[in-house]
């Protein structure tokens, strides 16, 4: 059996982490200068992405003082996280050719233990769901990581998300127009009760490792090749 490999475009039509050639091909060919290459390990992958600027190789995100900040605060907040705390990221996916989606968590608890955990949807799900792609993924990823804080008897969780509706919707600064962005919000408000929801967005496909981890996580979901399916 061959060893997984993701495959990092620097350059193309979507820069980002894939976990398939397939995926890969599809967003560098045509593209003149497409910088990509393969690795055998998440990390590498964002470590290329983060370090390549396209042209020179110079480094187009190695001094970018936002994206040093970012990465500082996470390990500042890794590092200081206490008994009752625990880090999510979180990220969603949509498959396009087979019209599902995908969420893909990564939690982050104070001993040092990690879990992953992901969640696969199709029209049999509900084509409402459906219609809103990554989005109504994403929210379920974060539906699933506060559910899972709550039920380790955490009281604080922080959430690093990429897309900006997950904190929007869940602090009313977005009017929740659609029953999946309403139940959203009534989760949030609910679990508020149980346990302090902090949320912290990233920018995607900037070489954040823990960030990218969680959209390959959510891709594989999406693709139906991870274990949880919701039917």
């Amino acid at each position: 059996m061959s060893k997984q490999k993701y495959y990092a475009v620097a350059v193309g039509k979507r820069p980002g982490i894939y976990y398939s050639w397939e995926e890969c091909k599809a967003v560098v060919d045509g593209v003149k200068g497409a910088v990509y290459k393969s690795f055998p390990s998440v990390r590498e992958a964002a470590a290329f992405i983060a370090d390549h600027d396209g042209s020179s190789g110079t480094g187009r995100f190695a001094n970018d003082p936002e994206k040093e900040e970012i990465n500082d605060r996470i390990r500042e907040k890794i590092d200081s996280m206490e008994d009752d705390e625990v880090i999510a990221f979180v990220d969603g996916s949509f498959d396009a050719a087979n019209e599902c989606s995908g969420f893909g968590a990564i939690l982050l608890f104070s001993d040092g233990k990690r879990e992953e955990l992901s969640g696969h949807f199709d029209r049999d799900y509900s084509e409402d769901f459906i219609a809103l792609r990554n989005v109504a993924a994403e929210l379920e990823g974060v539906k699933a990581a506060v559910k899972r804080a709550i039920g380790s008897g955490k009281k604080k969780i922080a959430v690093y998300y990429d897309y900006t509706g997950i904190e929007k919707w869940a602090t009313d600064s977005w009017k929740a127009n659609k029953d999946i962005t309403k139940a959203y919000k009534a989760f949030i408000r609910e679990s508020e009760k149980d346990i302090k929801i902090s949320f912290f967005k990233v920018n995607s496909h900037t070489g954040v490792t823990l960030n990218e981890e969680a959209d390959i996580l959510a891709k594989k979901a999406a693709a139906g090749t991870s274990e949880e399916k919701h039917r």
